[in-house]
């Protein structure tokens, strides 16, 4: 095998990494969930000024980014889920259809646009 080969293999390997919405819709899966940024920083191992720092744009790497992944990926799971199948019918907002982050898949869902007013961050 010559250089160039061990490296396109080298390459080949390499992992792609794990995607994640944009700073904006991780904040706003946290809030809908009605969860702070010390209790998701705690599930995680890291500091609430790191999840801030997601929050911000920043982008973790490695296992912590798979596992923050992780997290995202279940939280939007289980709005999508609460809000099509949640006991309140009658709620005062429109119900919008949007594309889960994820899935690509249609979500309906109350108020689909970023949550504010939850009072934590």
């Amino acid at each position: 095998m010559n250089d160039f080969e061990a490296i396109g293999q080298l390459l080949a390997a390499a992992a792609e990494p794990v995607p994640l919405p944009p700073a904006e819709q991780r904040r706003a899966l946290r809030a809908a969930l009605g969860l702070s940024r010390a209790e998701v920083a705690r599930a995680l191992g890291v500091s609430p000024f790191t999840v801030a720092g997601w929050e911000s744009g920043r982008d973790p790497r490695g296992e912590t980014r798979e596992k923050y992944a992780y997290f995202l990926k279940g939280a939007d799971a289980k709005i999508s889920t609460r809000d099509t199948t949640g006991p309140d019918t009658t709620a005062s907002e429109p119900t919008r259809t949007t594309k889960s982050r994820w899935t690509g898949q249609p979500s309906h869902r109350a108020g689909a646009g970023p949550v504010s007013g939850r009072g934590r961050s």
